[in-house]
């Protein structure tokens, strides 16, 4: 739940059709997460086992959805809202920990992908659910950077129009 401990592509994960029977297949409302979303259901059933060994080749090119920022963040959001919602009282410690973890996730995707506002509200959002959140995450850090970054476009665009 706080983590994404399956790396790659979800052909190369084997579930037994009883398992998805009990939790349900993707949450086809998700064009990014779902993935995730399922684990997490599989997870509260079931463990899991990894064999260390290349069982399928993928390709990763430029339109692959997860080089799609903004994409991301909104299955992160979703992803969020599911973890507030159905997560058992017995996983509380987890589930507060992988919201925060998410809501960084969303606030360096949006940071990503420019969209300041965005950023800045899902900062905010992280900060009121546990205010330690600052300075495990690196706020600061990435405020100085975007404010920076800001600037020095700020400098360019003036030095361009002025000629």
């Amino acid at each position: 739940m706080t983590h994404n401990v399956i790396t790659g592509t979800t052909s190369s994960v084997m579930v037994r059709r009883t398992c998805l029977d009990r939790v349900g297949l993707f949450d086809e409302l998700m064009s990014t997460c779902e993935d995730l979303d399922l684990f997490r259901r599989l997870a509260r059933y079931y463990e899991f086992y990894k064999i260390d060994l290349p069982l399928v080749k993928f390709r990763i090119h430029g339109d692959n959805t997860q080089h799609n920022d903004g994409a991301m963040a909104k299955g992160w959001e979703i992803t969020i809202r599911k973890i507030s919602e159905d997560t058992p009282p017995d996983f509380e410690y987890y589930k507060n920990q992988a919201i925060i973890r998410n809501l960084s996730q969303i606030a360096r995707l949006y940071k990503d992908d420019g969209r300041l506002y965005r950023f800045f509200s899902f900062c905010i959002k992280a900060v009121f659910h546990r205010h330690n959140w600052i300075l495990r995450y690196g706020f600061w850090y990435d405020l100085a950077r975007l404010t920076l970054r800001k600037a020095k476009m700020r400098v360019y665009e003036c030095r361009v129009r002025n000629g």
